[in-house]
């Protein structure tokens, strides 16, 4: 019984990497165009760094998998998840099941580009505030009410493939960037070698720590968002960072 139960017990809780990954995205967005308010060598870069991988790992997944080309192929080639009708915010997965992601990662990018667009120097703050109007916006206009749970999605049928995006535009999993985006401005601000702030994140790092492994062991709470893992993942991925600043830890 226990070696049956095993996967489960260690890997029942990985999901919690969905919300680090996005909040590290926003972090890293942020960080790499400090220096560079290119619009076309942030498409570029952001393109080339994922799509190449990712149809290569389409076209094997077609070829042991798939043997022809169907309209689930032809909705992952540009990152459109299978069923914009089924339970958010998976949506019926995509091809290959954790590219997922992918779709909310693009959006994102979307939005930053209109943020750097806007203003390169307050690109942060632009960015989160077109992501909040439009998650608001949309939440209060299908659903009459906010919500930060990601597996509540916006009440209205899909008929065309293009309308599901406006179902991943409204996801509350849009606000994990945000906070990425926000962690990365504080990191960029904080000063090295503040013994105030080595004492309050080294405090901070461990206290989060404590709370992502009770989260893990014994609430075990399930589903993402910032409500449930994400929540943990935040105060880690913040109070590491702002350490690694302070402290000068690599």
């Amino acid at each position: 019984m226990c070696k049956k139960n095993l996967g489960g017990i260690l890997f029942s809780s990985g999901y919690f990497g969905v919300d680090l990954f996005f909040m590290i995205s926003g972090f890293i967005i942020v960080y790499s165009t400090k220096n560079n308010n290119s619009i076309f060598s942030f498409s570029v870069k952001r393109l080339f760094k994922i799509y190449p991988v990712y149809l290569f790992c389409l076209a094997l997944h077609i070829a042991v998998v798939y043997p022809y080309v169907s309209m689930e192929i032809i909705k992952s080639l540009f990152f459109l998840q299978i069923n914009y009708n089924n339970n958010a915010p998976f949506y019926g997965y995509s091809t290959i099941y954790p590219a997922w992601t992918l779709t909310y990662e693009f959006i994102f990018y979307i939005f930053f580009l209109i943020g750097l667009k806007i203003s390169h120097r307050y690109r942060t703050l632009v960015t989160s505030v077109i992501m909040l109007f439009v998650y608001a916006y949309l939440h209060i206009k299908y659903n009459g009410c906010l919500t930060l749970n990601p597996n509540h999605g916006l009440n209205f049928t899909v008929t065309n493939r293009l309308q599901g995006l406006i179902k991943n535009m409204a996801s509350p999993l849009m606000i994990e960037f945000i906070l990425g985006m926000i962690t990365c401005e504080i990191f960029m601000r904080t000063r090295a070698n503040n013994k105030i702030l080595i004492s309050i994140c080294s405090i901070m790092f461990y206290s989060s720590l404590c709370i992502f492994f009770y989260y893990v062991f014994f609430v075990q709470i399930g589903g993402l968002g910032i409500l449930r893992m994400g929540f943990p993942c935040f105060l880690i991925l913040f109070s590491s960072v702002i350490l690694e600043k302070v402290n000068e830890v690599k």
